[in-house]
């Protein structure tokens, strides 16, 4: 059997960078290093927490507004003390913040729905800092016999608690009977808005998502049911609410 690689010892600078960050993310229980000035630590472990903190209360105002100072201060610090973020860009914070939350228990006083409003914050956020650019419109007439892709810089989605409607009036312990759907996108005017959406314009924009390139009435005639009485009225009203998303620039030609 061979021996295990025996790891080099570290160099002191190593190591004291080492130290440098285990103190950053935990300064209560974990030590100055030694030979560093402990005021001149202490205010730049002060600066590293306040940037962080002002980050995710901008990209998270809702959350932010649901949590006392205390509670949501304790929560951005336990971030920092134990989640490793792998990005080195701060609008990336957010995706690692979702992260972070998707891991760990959601404690007794803290709301049920945090990761989904979490989540949906977080798209918000993706949609308005996107660099994608609006897409070249298709042709008048010609959507129906174009193939379709859903545009980047438009997201479906689908919820156990209503998140859109969450505020500090509004904090439902249970989820409803019936999820929600929505779709949140950026318009041409660059502004992020959302819509509720029954399930089945949510399972059309999922296939379009899923399967783009396809003509619309290839789309419809896969969610048609087999059994519906009226496949033809279904394909008409199915056309019409192509043509609603096409013009608030949902769909694009793929």
């Amino acid at each position: 059997m061979d021996a295990a690689p025996i790891r080099p010892t570290k160099s002191p600078l190593a190591q004291t960078q080492e130290d440098f960050t285990r103190f950053l993310r935990n300064p209560t229980e974990v030590a100055i290093p030694k030979g560093l000035d402990p005021r001149r630590m202490r205010v730049y472990q002060g600066l590293v927490y306040e940037n962080i903190l002002s980050l995710l209360s901008g990209f998270f105002p809702v959350i932010d507004s649901l949590f006392s100072e205390e509670k949501w201060r304790a929560l951005i610090a336990e971030f920092i003390r134990d989640f490793k973020a792998e990005t080195p860009y701060f609008p990336k914070l957010g995706e690692e913040f979702i992260y972070f939350l998707s891991e760990r228990k959601t404690l007794e006083d803290e709301p049920p729905f945090l990761l989904e409003l979490a989540h949906y914050e977080s798209i918000e956020l993706a949609l308005y800092i996107s660099k994608e650019n609006h897409a070249t419109p298709i042709a008048e007439g010609f959507i129906h016999n174009a193939g379709l892709s859903l545009s980047p810089l438009a997201t479906p989605l689908s919820y156990h608690y209503p998140v859109h409607q969450i505020c500090a009036n509004f904090q439902p312990q249970e989820p409803p009977e019936k999820a929600s759907y929505l779709l949140v996108f950026r318009d041409n005017q660059d502004e992020v808005r959302f819509f509720e959406l029954p399930l089945s314009s949510y399972q059309l924009l999922c296939q379009i998502n899923q399967n783009p390139g396809l003509l619309a009435k290839e789309y419809l005639q896969n969610l048609c049911p087999e059994n519906h009485p009226e496949p033809n009225g279904f394909l008409q009203q199915g056309m019409a609410l192509i043509s609603t998303f096409y013009d608030k620039g949902v769909l694009i030609q793929s």
